[in-house]
């Protein structure tokens, strides 16, 4: 269990921006090609003038071909990007909502994560119980592989896409870092994405599967779709953070550390695991930041 930020330090910080700010978003087409391009040395949070003047959005695109459509993919997989005017080759995020996976949406609080200065990518997926596993991750899958093919036309770096999520978000990008076959069924591999941040994730099988099956409440499941059965010395760096013990829900940070422990038994050094004390699984969400601001500035600059 490592600690590198202290949410104290940014307790007033995060919340103040949270409740307080909001960035300006209106629909644009992306930026042309005359665009300079992204500056690493200048990654760092920016201030809300410059979240307000230099980005856009552009909302409800869909990551499925329309001719492969049924009615509820039309209806939730789509997703919205928030994009920088001023530079090119930015690094972005894929953030992926929770909701225990029956609920949620794009539409979340996301305001404090614009001030990352990244491209910020926020899909829709279906939900249980109207849609079965493993819809919702192949949906995952799905959203993630647009990306990686149509980013650079919103001025994003392709090679620089980070993947995250909160909750059942959390779930799905750690199923796409450690169960290869979703990506590859979108021709994309888990390596060609630049890190994974769980963000209080089940590492699992998720309760919305069990449920589905018809299993008691509270059930815990190791099966082919729990992380924790795909641990391997080849998954990419992977990020886990949860709230303190006691105060994230069930046993989310004893789970996420022994996550961390087995990929470190398999000879992956990539994976390391942050509970953030004081922080319940609601209020990782800001402390989160600061991992997410870290996680990308170390890669950006190597």
């Amino acid at each position: 269990m490592t600690s590198f930020f202290h949410p104290s330090r940014l307790r007033g910080f995060a919340g103040g921006l949270f409740f307080l700010l909001s960035a300006a978003a209106m629909n644009a087409a992306p930026a042309g090609s005359t665009v300079p391009d992204f500056n690493p040395s200048e990654f760092r949070t920016l201030a809300c003038e410059e979240v307000g003047t230099n980005f856009r959005q552009i909302n409800d695109i869909p990551y499925y071909d329309a001719k492969e459509a049924d009615p509820y993919i039309a209806e939730r997989c789509t997703l919205d990007i928030f994009f920088p005017t001023h530079r090119k080759n930015v690094p972005v995020l894929i953030f992926f909502h929770g909701g225990g996976m029956s609920g949620g949406s794009k539409d979340s609080k996301m305001e404090l994560y614009k001030h990352l200065g990244c491209v910020i990518v926020t899909p829709n997926y279906r939900l249980s119980p109207r849609a079965k596993c493993p819809a919702y991750i192949e949906d995952a899958a799905a959203a993630a592989a647009w990306v990686k093919k149509n980013i650079a036309a919103y001025n994003g770096d392709p090679n620089r896409i980070f993947v995250s999520g909160h909750s059942a978000g959390a779930y799905l990008a750690v199923c796409l870092a450690t169960m290869p076959r979703f990506l590859e069924k979108q021709g994309c591999r888990p390596g060609d994405f630049a890190a994974y941040i769980s963000i209080s994730g089940e590492m699992v099988t998720h309760r919305a599967i069990c449920a589905e099956r018809g299993l008691p409440k509270g059930r815990i499941v190791i099966d082919e779709y729990s992380p924790i059965q795909h641990v391997s010395k080849d998954v990419p760096p992977l990020i886990l953070l949860t709230g303190g013990t006691g105060l994230d829900i069930d046993s989310r940070p004893a789970d996420n550390k022994l996550m961390c422990d087995a990929m470190r038994v398999a000879g992956n050094t990539r994976c390391r695991h942050f509970e953030v004390p004081g922080t319940d699984h609601g209020s990782i969400m800001d402390a989160a930041y600061a991992y997410l601001l870290q996680t990308i500035r170390e890669t950006v600059k190597k």
